[in-house]
């Protein structure tokens, strides 16, 4: 059941600031009561959804460090333009069954990790885009006999998209070992909370 707010609630929880910041996604209405106000926002707080990329690599074998696939778009990962969203669960599908320690780095703009097959290579302007790193562990894995899953939750992972887009970017840095992959062995399906 809907919490009902009178008009001094309503206005002490919009002067605190608690919903001010949310009012343009909400697309309020000048005759909304502050109830159906309410129900906007408790609609749009706790909003998820899934985007899955498919990794394009190298297919030859990757020394520990390696570029296995440099920057690609992560398109609309974020519920409007220019607002952050929350990262909260990666998946990877590991469809050539290796089970490589891998590590998910993220970027707020399409900036080149390096070659891939190579060592990473950033420069130090483009570093200023880095959003962070989601480590894949090798025992993160589960073998489901043809391929291999990893998955990690409750990241809790804030991310800003690129100027004027809803979209954050991403790089796959091999972690150890010496896997082989084929073009689209790797598939990411990423949880996001807006």
């Amino acid at each position: 059941m809907l919490h009902q707010l009178d008009s001094s609630q309503f206005r002490a929880l919009t002067v605190a600031g608690d919903v001010t910041s949310l009012l343009p996604t909400l697309a309020p209405q000048q005759s909304d009561d502050p109830n159906t106000l309410l129900a906007k926002i408790i609609a749009a707080i706790g909003a998820a959804g899934f985007v899955d990329v498919t990794l394009t690599t190298d297919t030859s074998a990757y020394a520990s460090g390696d570029v296995v696939a440099d920057t690609q778009v992560i398109a609309n990962a974020c519920r409007a333009v220019n607002q952050p969203a929350i990262l909260q669960s990666v998946m990877l599908v590991d469809k050539a069954d290796q089970g490589a320690a891998l590590d998910l780095h993220f970027f707020s703009a399409n900036v080149s990790m390096g070659t891939e097959n190579s060592a990473p290579s950033i420069s130090d302007a483009n570093a200023l885009n880095y959003l962070g790193k989601i480590a894949i562990a090798t025992d993160d894995y589960t073998d489901l006999t043809g391929c291999k899953v990893a998955h990690k939750v409750a990241l809790g992972h804030l991310v800003k998209p690129a100027t004027d887009t809803r979209d954050i970017y991403v790089a796959v840095v091999n972690g150890s070992g010496t896997p082989t992959f084929a073009a689209d062995s790797l598939v990411l399906r990423l949880g996001f909370l807006w």
